[in-house]
């Protein structure tokens, strides 16, 4: 018995009608006893049918027919004329564009540098205020009387 190898190989030469008659018959006698051979040519046979349709469709002589008409007729323009653009067109883009990311670039950088130092600064003015706020002497608060309320502050650091 032939292996998976030889029965794929048999198959090709089948599809490709190169595979002599007498071998035919062994060719499907081994694909009835081979599970992996028949799914093979279930495959090929589908790949076979599916280019038949599609070369009826869209014959070979198609394309060529359609280019000796359009080379025929100077009515058609070819598209390739509408999308044309020089080169040194798009170079200068190129390097306007170039130009102009380098200048956003350090746009964005000095920006950011200006923004560090500004939060610094607010860092150093919160903490400022911090030791201000801690350096004034804490208030004292009396009462005297029942609906009356003094508040004074500690300056000597003595209480009242």
């Amino acid at each position: 018995m032939k292996s998976n190898n030889n029965i794929i190989d048999m198959i090709n030469l089948y599809f490709d009608g190169e595979l002599e008659k007498e071998d035919e018959a062994f060719l499907f006698s081994l694909i009835s006893s081979d599970a992996e051979g028949r799914d093979y040519f279930k495959i090929m046979t589908t790949l076979k049918e599916s280019y038949r349709v599609s070369e009826k469709l869209y014959p070979q002589r198609l394309e060529e027919k359609i280019l000796r008409e359009v080379s025929q007729n100077p009515n058609i323009k070819s598209p390739d004329k509408y999308y044309y653009i020089p080169k040194k067109l798009i170079y200068a883009l190129s390097v306007i564009l170039l130009l102009v990311g380098l200048f956003a670039y350090t746009e964005f950088n000095i920006h950011r540098e200006k923004l560090r130092l500004q939060s610094e600064q607010v860092i150093k003015q919160t903490e400022m205020i911090n030791l201000l706020m801690n350096s004034l002497p804490q208030a004292e608060v009396k009462g005297r009387e029942i609906k009356k309320v003094i508040v004074r502050a500690n300056l000597d650091g003595d209480m009242l």
